[in-house]
């Protein structure tokens, strides 16, 4: 299963989070139940412009407890 997202901050990741800045503001999503080999990584948008696509991938899950929290 993957979840994409897309947007026009600057990411930073971590495991379980991605930090979005943009306009000298930040927000922080945190991930809780992530099952094990889950991947948080970022590439940019197919179309060439200056987004970027956040992907949450989640290999054989046959069950989903996720939440998230940001701050």
């Amino acid at each position: 299963m993957t979840w994409p997202w897309v947007t026009d901050a600057a990411l930073s990741l971590g495991t379980n989070r991605a930090v979005h800045r943009r306009d000298r503001q930040a927000i922080t999503i945190v991930l809780t139940g992530l099952p094990v080999g889950s991947v948080l990584n970022r590439g940019p948008c197919p179309d060439g412009k200056t987004l970027t696509i956040l992907k949450l991938t989640m290999p054989q899950v046959t069950s989903l407890d996720l939440t998230s929290s940001a701050y």
